[in-house]
């Protein structure tokens, strides 16, 4: 955005008023000349720009890989562990899911259980806690905070914003 702010609206505005200019004045075709180099920068400029683009995100794809990596283990840790702060067992997950060691399928069934099996009965499983299950509740969340802030202060420039609103 920044480059069209800087770039390319003033040079689209050069080129309005080459046009115009023309118009009302041919000069020998002067400022069309001027207008179609305008429409020449431009297009370099755009195609300059989306190769840099590109090859910037071809250099960072298998750091940004390892990082989405990162975040599939902190939300299975995070959900995993309300899982069992909330009193929630293993039988909950499917086991030939977990046999699989498919980590992409692993991650989905754990989202599953988070968002069908622990979102719905959170409250429920909340109200019958006792005084030691708070404090494995508390401890969990405790931990899950720690380490999104420490997963967050350490990549949040490489995250998309999907990742961090998981």
């Amino acid at each position: 955005m920044d480059l069209w702010k800087r770039l390319v609206l003033p040079l689209l505005s050069l080129f309005g008023v080459a046009i115009a200019v023309h118009v009302f004045w041919k000069a020998d075709g002067f400022f069309l000349n001027i207008a179609t180099e305008m429409v020449g920068i431009l297009i370099t400029i755009c195609y300059v720009d989306w190769i840099l683009r590109q090859h910037e995100q071809q250099r960072w794809l298998p750091t940004d890989e390892r990082i989405a990596n990162r975040l599939r283990i902190l939300l299975n840790a995070t959900i995993s562990g309300l899982r069992d702060g909330l009193g929630f067992f293993t039988d909950v997950l499917d086991k030939r899911v977990g046999a699989s060691l498919d980590m992409y399928a692993i991650h989905k069934d754990v989202m599953r259980v988070g968002e069908h099996v622990i979102a719905p009965a959170a409250l429920s499983r909340v109200q019958a806690l006792d005084h030691s299950g708070w404090a494995k509740l508390v401890r969990h969340i405790q931990n899950s905070h720690n380490g999104v802030l420490t997963f967050l202060n350490t990549f949040q420039t490489r995250l998309t914003p999907d990742q961090i609103s998981d």
